[in-house]
């Protein structure tokens, strides 16, 4: 291409850039001067001279994710009414219905139904259920998850139905400090936010379950299309007879599979003559059925309270009562999140109180209610009441309650070195998310913190010294001690993000460590751009409040620590090398040669491959080492997927 073509080609994106960049803006302050679809046609437009000029500019949107902040969610009219379905509680109710018509069965996720609309392969609308007839419009904040496909391979007009979640792990991380209670009213919150930029730093996750344009020969048939056009899918299965064999397989087996939270088991008829044969009421189709869960509840007595230590300073109550035996198991302790909570649920606590416990979603232990008596009953009575410590019980410092910026009250220790908040920071640092010190327990750490030899981050590099009084110490000995000590020399050969992720900077995870070590490349490198107030919103997915706690983190331990490391940077794959390139592997039960499922997963991607949560036809390779009675297994065997061993799948794959 010639220079005067090039011109003319970056003359006609440029034009286009400007109106967007100005159209954008005017939304942006609630003066739109055009329709959402003319704005997209300039879009489209843009895309077109894109690709007929092979090249695009820096500041193109078509490369960037452009975040919007409305004043307000607009109501949209659905085109495809998203009725509800009917439930029960028995099982007998679904068998009547079911009768021996071909079923798909699939969890039913606890979050907020959301529906994605795409024209010529480009996501155009996102609205939420609402009424079933009329929702919100969330474009702004769809078109910022990473679970959401932007574009898609086809040029049909496709419609899909799934569910806004947020995994219980993600969920139990995040809400630390905040005054949720339930999985379900954080994602539905966080979808509805109205400044995009701060919706795509929560930890939510879109799972389609739906296929409403266009059908394919039958409901199963259309959740692996989805899947093959790159979405999340539900977990389903097939030819669902018996009814009691699926539930008992989703619930026992399969349930917390990805960690999403469900409250019930969907039934579907899987041909579409069947379904549409059934109808609809005004509120519900009639081919569908959802068994519903409830978690029963049981009644104890709250003996006193335990309170456990964050890396923050933020001492979070945990409930203990007498024992209750729930689904098979003993329970007798729940953790209540924070002062709010256990106030709103406690009132004033007191020994001997009555308390409901469930396990929620048959898995989280947590009190529902509890039976109230105002302060003078309690005292009058000879009760004795349950506060929240006025000193730390780990430090012996004083304790006071802070409000958080939404409103929660959490309790935390004052003193900034307390020996909890060190404990709970360096078993973050030797854990699996942080330099992965296989050994060093969070009891191990304790008992070096007891003795002495470790006060910070660098002193983990200095433990030899100790190996001969160590080894005589009760509950060690030579083999233990050797163990840990070469674990530790390994860990010294770590990338950068993998100590990006283990210092524990607030807000900087797996995932931002990466973006950080990726730019960066070195610790020097990333050092200096703090100490030169860098600009990290500069990079992909990190905000205003992220680059804040990254500027404002103390690194002087790190700074003392890094002479001890030698920071490897991550092997660098060639495409030609990526063998696994377009390759759909899923992997199942317990591994023998990784350490953990991450890191196996983590060189399937880095050689091209990508790791799916189930197995549908498409799937190219199970990774299995045992033989398994679940559905992943099954399904394998069912499609004639090849099943390898985690060894040979290393032989044929991954040795060079």
């Amino acid at each position: 291409m010639n220079a005067k073509m090039k011109n003319r080609y970056e003359e006609r994106m440029r034009e286009i850039i400007s109106i967007l960049n100005e159209k954008s803006k005017e939304y942006e302050e609630g003066h739109p001067t055009i329709s959402d679809r003319e704005w997209d046609d300039y879009y489209f437009k843009l895309i077109d001279i894109e690709k007929e000029a092979g090249f695009s500019l820096e500041d193109s949107p078509t490369k960037s994710i452009i975040y919007n902040c409305v004043n307000k969610l607009e109501k949209k009219v659905h085109p495809h009414p998203m009725l509800s379905l009917q439930k029960s509680k028995d099982l007998k109710d679904i068998e009547e219905w079911a009768g021996e018509k071909n079923l798909v069965a699939m969890p039913k996720l606890d979050g907020l139904t959301l529906a994605l609309t795409y024209i010529n392969g480009f996501l155009v609308a996102a609205e939420t259920r609402g009424d079933g007839f009329i929702g919100e419009d969330v474009f702004h904040n769809a078109i910022v998850l990473k679970s959401v496909p932007k574009t898609i391979l086809t040029t049909d007009k496709v419609v899909v139905h799934g569910e806004v979640i947020i995994s219980d792990d993600n969920f139990q991380e995040v809400n630390k400090n905040s005054e949720y209670k339930h999985p379900r009213n954080y994602a539905a919150g966080a979808i509805r936010l109205l400044d995009s930029g701060e919706c795509s730093r929560k930890e939510i996750e879109f799972v389609a379950f739906d296929l409403v344009e266009p059908r394919k020969e039958n409901f199963s048939e259309s959740l692996s299309y989805l899947y093959d056009l790159g979405f999340n899918v539900v977990s389903w299965w097939d030819n669902a007879h018996p009814i009691q064999k699926h539930v008992d397989t989703i619930v026992n087996d399969n349930k917390w599979e990805n960690g999403y939270p469900i409250d019930g088991i969907v039934y579907r008829y899987n041909y579409y003559e069947d379904y549409d044969a059934a109808g609809a009421t005004a509120h519900h189709y009639n081919g569908g059925y959802a068994y519903k869960f409830y978690d029963q509840e049981y009644e104890t007595r709250l003996k006193y309270f335990n309170w456990s230590m964050g890396t923050t300073g933020v001492l979070t109550p945990v409930a203990v009562f007498d024992p209750v035996v729930i689904d098979g198991t003993t329970v007798e302790r729940a953790s209540v999140h924070n002062i709010s909570v256990l106030k709103e649920i406690f009132g004033d606590p007191y020994y001997g109180q009555k308390i409901k416990v469930i396990k929620a979603n048959q898995i989280i232990p947590q009190v529902v209610s509890a039976q109230k008596m105002l302060y003078g009953e309690v005292i009058a009575r000879g009760g004795v009441t349950l506060y929240w410590p006025e000193y730390c019980p780990v430090c012996g410092s004083t304790t006071e309650i802070v409000v958080s910026t939404g409103g929660t009250e959490v309790l935390c220790c004052t003193n900034p070195m307390c020996e909890g908040k060190f404990l709970t920071n360096i078993d973050h640092f030797c854990g699996k998310k942080g330099l992965d010190i296989k050994g060093l327990s969070k009891s191990t750490l304790g008992d070096l913190i007891a003795w002495g030899w470790i006060t910070e981050y660098k002193d983990i590099y200095d433990l030899k010294k100790y190996r001969s009084t160590w080894i005589k110490k009760d509950g060690y000995g030579a083999k233990s001690v050797d163990n840990i000590l070469a674990a530790i020399e390994e860990s010294k050969k770590c990338p950068l993000w993998r100590l990006l992720s283990a210092i524990n900077i607030p807000l900087v995870g797996e995932s931002t460590a990466k973006i950080l070590a990726e730019h960066f490349k070195t610790y020097e490198a990333f050092s200096e751009a703090v100490s030169t107030n860098y600009d990290f919103t500069k990079l992909d997915d990190i905000g205003d409040i992220t680059s804040t706690s990254i500027k404002v983190y103390n690194y002087n331990a790190v700074d003392d620590l890094i002479e001890k490391l030698s920071i490897k940077e991550e092997e660098k794959v060639s495409d030609a090398d990526k063998i696994l390139k377009g390759m759909k592997i899923t992997i199942t039960g317990k591994l023998k040669q990784y350490k953990n499922r991450d890191l196996l997963k983590s060189d399937i991607e880095k050689f091209g491959g990508s790791v799916l949560q189930t197995v549908t036809k498409n799937t190219n390779i199970l990774i299995a080492n045992e033989k398994e009675e679940t559905a992943k297994y099954k399904n394998a065997i069912k499609y004639n997927i090849p099943i390898m061993t985690e060894e040979e799948f290393i032989q044929q794959w991954l040795t060079k």
